[in-house]
Parts: structure tokens; C-alpha cells; sequence
């Protein structure tokens, strides 16, 4: 007989298909302002931490899209300081 594979696909579309629309968002913004994303990610350590939470698995991307929009005051602000950059984060070995 035929495996029945309904509930699997189920739990597919609710913890992984969803997430992709927000990484369709999050890579829109990458590839449409390059030169932006490039600035605020040298200039924002706020926003250096919700990226590098995604990319460890820490939050998922609608978690990093909320935190993009929740946190975006913060991080133009960080943009405007003086600070020339901020600190890159490091893999703890």
C-alpha cells in the first residue's frame, strides 16, 4: 500500500514552509539594498546579532523579520553614531 505521508507534510508546511516567506522578505532586502545592508551590518551590532541568530539556528526568520521591524529605530541609530563600526562577532572556540 501507499505510505501516508499527510501528517508529515502537515508538520512541513507548518515549521518550515512559513518560515521561507520571511526569508523570501529578508532576502529581497538583501539583494535589493546591497550597499545598505552592507553599511548597517558594518555599523549595527543590533542588527549583527539578529542575522547571526538566524544563521545559528537561535531564531527563525519570521522571528528576525519581527526583530528587523521591533528593532529598526535602534538600528539606525546605530548607523548614525560616530562609531566607526561595530565589533564583528566571533565564533567562541
Amino acid at each position: 500500500g501507499l505510505l501516508d505521508l499527510s501528517v508529515y507534510t502537515r508538520r512541513v508546511n507548518a515549521e518550515i514552509v512559513r518560515d521561507f516567506g520571511y526569508a523570501r522578505i529578508f532576502a529581497w532586502l538583501v539583494y535589493h539594498l546591497p550597499r545598505l545592508g552592507t553599511l548597517l551590518m558594518q555599523k549595527s551590532e543590533t542588527l549583527q546579532d539578529i542575522v547571526f541568530g538566524v544563521m545559528r539556528g537561535d531564531i527563525t526568520f519570521e522571528e528576525l523579520v519581527g526583530n528587523l521591524v521591533s528593532r529598526l529605530p535602534n538600528i539606525l541609530f546605530q548607523l548614525l553614531s560616530p562609531a566607526k563600526s561595530a565589533p564583528v562577532y566571533r565564533s567562541q572556540s
